[in-house]
């Protein structure tokens, strides 16, 4: 039986929230670690945690027996400096927009719950978070499952990501959208 978006309870997460962060860093390091060990590649950590979440937006979402079946996160910032990894997008061919950097990232959906939607809606909460904070464009490093999954929802792939020591067999792609109508041009 396949549970759609519907099943489930989503809600967003403040920063100050240290003990929904907590839980969304270790579920992140649970599911890293469950898929990753199908390629031989051992992930050791017990949560996934980085200077950005406590600054970030999240969302968690819950099954109904309040278990987290996923989780994303948006930083925005004023420029690239202030998103993980600006390198990787800095002269990619990047269009220039006005308005603030969006960079979602950290979708990840347990295992038996993939294929009902919830990264598809994680994506739609995080686009419209950045549009009513003012972002211009959003940027991501996206794996090739969700590489198809933002192409459906108009994201530009523009080039390969720098390898990721932490998933070593996976190609990375790095991919814009934009959220304002490019610089110079009318709304």
């Amino acid at each position: 039986m396949t549970i759609t978006c519907e099943s489930y309870r989503y809600a967003r997460v403040i920063p100050e929230d240290l003990y929904e962060i907590g839980d969304i860093c270790r579920f992140r390091a649970m599911v890293w670690h469950a898929t990753l060990q199908q390629t031989g590649h051992v992930f050791a950590n017990s949560e996934i945690r980085d200077e950005w979440d406590a600054s970030a937006t999240h969302w968690v979402v819950r099954d109904v027996q309040e278990q987290i079946a996923a989780c994303g996160r948006l930083i925005v910032a004023r420029e690239w400096t202030g998103i993980p990894e600006p390198s990787e997008y800095i002269g990619k061919g990047i269009p220039e927009v006005q308005g603030l950097i969006a960079a979602p990232d950290r979708i990840v959906v347990r295992p038996d719950c993939q294929k009902g939607g919830l990264a598809s809606r994680l994506l739609e909460l995080q686009e419209q978070e950045a549009e009513r904070l003012g972002a211009g464009i959003a940027v991501r490093q996206a794996s090739p499952g969700m590489l198809r999954c933002i192409a459906k929802r108009g994201w530009i792939p523009v080039g390969p990501a720098s390898p990721d020591p932490k998933f070593p067999d996976v190609a990375f792609t790095v991919a814009y959208k934009l959220l304002r109508p490019l610089t110079g041009e009318c709304p």
